[in-house]
């Protein structure tokens, strides 16, 4: 068996895989494609590693999307792992053990401190070292709910986007939102081409921007129509960010006028969001959290760098037992002053958490902290819990991009 990072020629067979074992995708004609195979060997960014037995067939592969995101309110590389694959007739033979520990020396190489992946299987994963680290807050809100708003006079005006817009407002607003939000991708122009490749007509893809009279774009919504004869119409928000609270009330007061097209809204809202205090009746409304993604600790060092230093000086001791990747097993001391931080392996005995590389990308994520951590059957506090506690606090989380 050869384990390589694939060649643009390779490009089919890969495609041919993943044809092969994800039904939800766009069907292609394979045995067509593999006629002319460089027609299709087109180059991009993205890291793709696979095994080839004896004879040069490929038989299992991964790609590593190359991403920044948002962690502690720094910009940090990722590996998002994705196209997961191997033949039916190839599984159980430990492939895929191999190509992970290929891909994760491929981010480290590249300063990707974390990796993160929406799992088929969490156990699968798990025993690569990844653990939940985001849950997707799908809520649905009888329109009615917003009538509330509907009573208000606002003065931002709404601007649909036409093809050859400035995307400016779209990322200006983003990245003002993003700020405090662990977990959510730092987009290029390109991105920004691609996410607002939207029509209206065809699609019944909506996309708006709001702006104030001074000419200021404070918020945005990205909203699709359901067609349910039988139900009613549902409005979809697949993305809606805003500078303010006044300026989230400018998109809920143009969403309550849409009642003659719409009986619901179904929407992926941030974590830190509470439809129960916005809309108080709450007997007809639904919130329900799937787990959906999970994040991955590639560095140890690197990553406890992100953290914020707590106020005042301090430190605390932590023993990590990465069973995956035994280079990231040991005894961390984390010091801080001044708003500075530092962090450095150590010799020292008596560590005030003892944990798995798993249950730490929880806690550097903010998707869990100390008190609910301490409850695991992998994680033993010693000590210094208050300090703990200030290191790792509970952080708002925000993804929309699949990979």
């Amino acid at each position: 068996m050869d384990i390589r990072r694939l060649k643009p020629e390779d490009r089919v067979e890969y495609h041919a895989i993943c044809q092969s074992v994800f039904f939800d995708i766009e069907r292609h004609d394979v045995r067509e494609m593999r006629k002319n195979p460089t027609e299709y060997a087109k180059d991009d960014p993205k890291a793709r590693f696979g095994i080839f037995d004896v004879s040069g067939k490929l038989q299992s592969a991964l790609l590593i999307n190359p991403f920044e995101m948002r962690m502690n309110g720094k910009n940090i590389k990722m590996g998002g792992l994705g196209a997961v694959v191997t033949r039916p007739e190839s599984r159980g033979l430990g492939h895929m053990e191999a190509l992970v520990r290929t891909a994760f020396e491929d981010m480290r190489e590249k300063n990707q401190i974390f990796s993160f992946i929406y799992p088929f299987s969490f156990a699968y994963y798990r025993k690569f070292g990844y653990e939940t680290c985001y849950a997707y807050n799908k809520v649905k809100i009888p329109l009615e709910q917003l009538r509330g708003y509907h009573k208000e006079k606002r003065e931002a005006e709404a601007i649909p986007y036409e093809p050859g817009d400035s995307i400016k407002p779209f990322a200006d607003i983003y990245q003002n939102f993003i700020i405090d939000r662990n977990l959510s991708i730092i987009r290029s122009e390109n991105d920004w081409a691609q996410i607002l490749d939207r029509d209206p007509y065809k699609d019944l893809q909506f996309t708006y921007h709001f702006r104030m009279p001074n000419g200021c774009a404070a918020s945005y919504v990205l909203y699709e129509a359901e067609h349910d004869a039988e139900n009613g119409n549902r409005l979809i928000i697949n993305e809606f960010c805003w500078r303010t609270p006044s300026a989230f009330h400018d998109v809920m007061h143009f969403i309550s006028k849409l009642g003659a097209e719409f009986e619901e809204v179904h929407w992926n809202i941030p974590s830190d969001i509470d439809i129960f205090t916005l809309f108080p009746e709450a007997f007809n409304m639904e919130h329900q959290l799937h787990a959906t993604g999970m994040n991955r600790v590639i560095d140890v060092c690197a990553a406890l760098e992100t953290l914020h230093a707590p106020s005042g000086s301090g430190g605390v001791i932590i023993a990590v037992n990465d069973k995956f990747l035994p280079n990231n097993t040991g005894v961390y001391s984390v010091e801080w002053e001044s708003e500075i931080l530092s962090v450095k392996k150590s010799r020292k005995a008596n560590p005030d958490a003892e944990l798995s590389a798993e249950t730490l990308a929880q806690l550097i994520t903010g998707y869990a902290t100390p008190e609910t951590v301490a409850y695991k059957k992998d994680v033993t506090i010693n000590g210094a819990f208050s300090k703990l506690k200030s290191l790792f606090p509970k952080r708002h989380l925000f993804i929309v991009e699949r990979y």
